[in-house]
Parts: C-alpha cells; sequence; structure tokens
C-alpha cells in the first residue's frame, strides 16, 4: 500500500475499495450527531464502524472514545479488531499500540483511538477532547449511560455518537427513543444491515445457518437473520400463537375488494384505526391488515380519523365499505355531541350502506376473544391472517401484550413527561379483535 504525505495531516492512502461493504459506505455519508447501525447477524456492522475508525485517523487529528458496558469486554473485542484491521492493511507502522492505558495512536497525525467500559464511570467523566463515540453492543447500556456519554461529548464541532446492536428487543430504550422520539428523530441516521450487506465474505454454511433460523426460532430468525426488532418471550403472551415470519408480510391493496375498517377510540397515546381486505380463494379466507392510522394530538379524534382515512383511501372506495369498533364508541362523545359512530355515519356517508356498521351492541368477552384469535393463528379454521410489514403497532401488540391472572389483557400503565397515565399496548390489536368476531361470528361457537 504506498502512501504519499501530501500534508501534515492528509497522507494518500490508496484504500482498495472492495475491501468495504455497502454499511461502510453508508456510515461515511452520515452527518448527523447520532449514527444508529443495527440488524442482524454476520452483518458487517461492528467491523464497518471500525473500518472507518481506521480510516478516518488518516483524515484529522480528532479521538475516539470506543465504549462497551464492561471493560473486561474492550480487548478481546474492539481492540484485537482494530489491530487485526490495521494489521490487514500493512498499516502497523504507522500506529502506537498501548495495553495500560488501552489506547491506539495513529503517529501521522496524532489522532488517538481510547477504550473505555462503563463500569468505570468515573474515568468516563473525566474526558475530554472526544470528536466520535463508538458504542458497541448499545444494547446493553441503560438509557441513563447514553446520556452520560451524550453530556460528556461536547467542546466542538461535528461530534458523532455511533450506536451498533441486534435490535433483539422491541420495547428497550433504543427503539423508543432513537426510533420513535421525535426529538431525535433529525439528529439521527439510522442504517439497517444483514447479511446480505456482506454476503461476498460469508460462505455458504455461514448463509445457511442464518436461514435455518427461519424454522428453528423464528424470533431469532427475526432479529439476526431479517435484521428486525424481536420480542420476547415471557409464557404469558396474549397472543400466544403469533409468529412473526408466519404472519407478517407485504399486503397489497386489491381495488376490486371491499375495504374493512375497526376503530379504538382511545386518544392516548393515540387514536386507533386499522384497514383491512378479506379475500375468498376456493374455501379459504385472507384476512390481510393493509394499514393502520394512529393519529396522536391533536388530530386524536374520530372526524380528524375518518378524514385522514378518506384523503389516503378514497380512491379505493368503489368496492364497499364495512366498520367495525369498540361498542362503547355508541355511547362516548368525541369532543362533540355525537357518539363516535354518529361521526363515522356523517364523515363516511357517501360510502356507507344499511349494512356497512358492523359494531356489536356489546363487546364480546376478552378471553374468547383472546381463544378465537390464537384458534385463528394456528389454522385451527378455514381463516388465514396476515398483517402488513409496515404496520408497527399492531406488530408491536401481537409480540408484547401480556395476559393477566385472570387471561385477560393485561394493559400496563404509562406515563410521559409527568402527562396522564395511559395504556402502552393493545390498542391496534383490540381493533383486530372487534373485526375478526364481527366478520367471522359464525365461527365463534365453534371455540
Amino acid at each position: 500500500m504506498v502512501i504519499r504525505m501530501l500534508n501534515k495531516f492528509e497522507p494518500d492512502i490508496d484504500f482498495n475499495p472492495d475491501n468495504f461493504s455497502n454499511v461502510y459506505w453508508k456510515i461515511l455519508k452520515a452527518d448527523t450527531r447520532f449514527v444508529v447501525i443495527y440488524g442482524g447477524a454476520s452483518a458487517s456492522k461492528s467491523w464497518s464502524i471500525m473500518q472507518r475508525i481506521v480510516t478516518s485517523t488518516f483524515e484529522e487529528p480528532s479521538n475516539w472514545l470506543c465504549i462497551r458496558k464492561y471493560s473486561t469486554d474492550i480487548q478481546n473485542s474492539i481492540y484485537d479488531n482494530l489491530i487485526g484491521i490495521i494489521s490487514d492493511w500493512d498499516l502497523s507502522h504507522l500506529f502506537q499500540f498501548r495495553l495500560s492505558p488501552l489506547s491506539i495512536t495513529n503517529k501521522l497525525t496524532g489522532a488517538k483511538i481510547i477504550f473505555k467500559g462503563l463500569d468505570d464511570t468515573e474515568k468516563i467523566k473525566s474526558i475530554f477532547g472526544i470528536k466520535r463515540i463508538f458504542i458497541e453492543e448499545a444494547n446493553q447500556l441503560e438509557f441513563e449511560d447514553f446520556r452520560e456519554l451524550n453530556r460528556r461529548a461536547r467542546g466542538m464541532d461535528g461530534i458523532q455518537v455511533y450506536l451498533v446492536f441486534n435490535p433483539v428487543v422491541i420495547n428497550h430504550w433504543l427503539k423508543r427513543e432513537l426510533f420513535d422520539n421525535p426529538f431525535y428523530e433529525p439528529h439521527t441516521t439510522k442504517i439497517h444491515a444483514t447479511y446480505k450487506d456482506a454476503i461476498k465474505w460469508l460462505t455458504e454454511d455461514d448463509i445457511l445457518q442464518l436461514e435455518i433460523l427461519k424454522d428453528i426460532n423464528p424470533n431469532d430468525y427475526k432479529v439476526y437473520t431479517l435484521g428486525e426488532w424481536g420480542g420476547v418471550r415471557t409464557g404469558n403472551e396474549f397472543y400466544y400463537n403469533f409468529v412473526y415470519t408466519k404472519h407478517i408480510t407485504t399486503c397489497e391493496i386489491q381495488k376490486d375488494k371491499a375495504l374493512h375498517i375497526s376503530f379504538d377510540q382511545n386518544v392516548v397515546p393515540y387514536i386507533t384505526m386499522t384497514i383491512w381486505q378479506i379475500s375468498q380463494i376456493e374455501e379459504v379466507y385472507y384476512v390481510n391488515c393493509i394499514d393502520e392510522l394512529c393519529l396522536k394530538n391533536p388530530l386524536n379524534n374520530t372526524e380528524s380519523l375518518c378524514r385522514k382515512f378518506v384523503e389516503k383511501y378514497e380512491d379505493y372506495l368503489d368496492a364497499g365499505l364495512f366498520y367495525y369498533g369498540d361498542a362503547s364508541g355508541r355511547k362516548r362523545d368525541t369532543r362533540a355531541n355525537e357518539n363516535d359512530y354518529e361521526i363515522v355515519e356523517r364523515v363516511l356517508s357517501k360510502w356507507l350502506t344499511f349494512s356497512s356498521c358492523r359494531v356489536p351492541y356489546n363487546n364480546p368477552l376478552v378471553k374468547k376473544r383472546r381463544d378465537f384469535v390464537n384458534r385463528i393463528l394456528s389454522n385451527k379454521y378455514n381463516i388465514r391472517l396476515q398483517i402488513d410489514k409496515n404496520c408497527q403497532n399492531m406488530i408491536t401488540d401481537l409480540e408484547m401484550v401480556q395476559e393477566d391472572a385472570e387471561g385477560k389483557k393485561f394493559k400496563k400503565k404509562k406515563s410521559e413527561h409527568g402527562g396522564t397515565a395511559f395504556e402502552e399496548y393493545g390498542h391496534t390489536s383490540d381493533t383486530m379483535e372487534y373485526m375478526l368476531m364481527s366478520a367471522f361470528e359464525n365461527y365463534i361457537e365453534l371455540i
């Protein structure tokens, strides 16, 4: 490898682009403060950011801080891997390596790579002059760890924090804050990776071991092969027959099929409508959830929800429209003199007929709904339930809603920023139950 010094800090190093994956080039383009690199196993996530650490030390004399939860994990992971990359590129003579304290320094630019564990909090607090932070296995950190690190990174322009992890648990703070919190949205680049991003470095057996997880452990397949958010199986799942790889797909809207919409009128954290289509092929009914509308304040009311639906689906309503929902919506007002379904009838009257309303006068018992849905999920009837992969709130419900001691839904209360407590999960899945129990009520007696 030829190195020519252009000036004090810019050696001309001819890095072979074939050494880098798609993930590396995405990292290179990221210019936000937070860069989230997440996804499956063997996806070159950590390797790519470590390659970027090495190349960046030739560009400017800025320092890196490499973090893991425990300091004992650092030397045999990040430190040794960086040495391996530097050695493979025949650049060892341009770096100084120290074991105590653990560090790597580029002799040409003075850029230093420092290594720390969060179990040594006092030393973390004393660190300064850091422009970039790399957090390996970020899912091991607590949110307060992340906030403390972010507070310590200050005093210069262009500071970046890179977080690398497998999305093992969907209710992790990483999902809640860096994916779902609008505060972080404009400051965060999200880079998703799977083994396909690094496929040229994998053997056929490497790929096979990831793909066979689909039959061995569907949740592991979802996390480590597809690189999607996974759920923790507790044994108390309300939808115990839900399997991500079986029930989640891409559901294309069919213009010649009626739309079925189902409501849940809770307004916090959002008011909910799910959109469905039902088709029959021979003796089998295919029930597809094609979309979800979950509107937050100030649009969390039935009228806004219906108008949003019309705005999005007006061109697909000629084949028919049916609506379902919580029976209590017949009584409850939504900031008006009408009840929820009177508002639905008024806003959607152009597309409704006398048979469009399928809202019961009393909701079926929760345990009966639970048993019926789980029998559908396990193909006990000639009904096949499929959820579009973009219906993230529905997917979260199917994975996260737990059963209480009486066999009902355990709807844990949550409050944000000292506000009103609300049920975090269960709203979109309630709409699914209302729709299934009404559309297929002739099956219920078979339970």
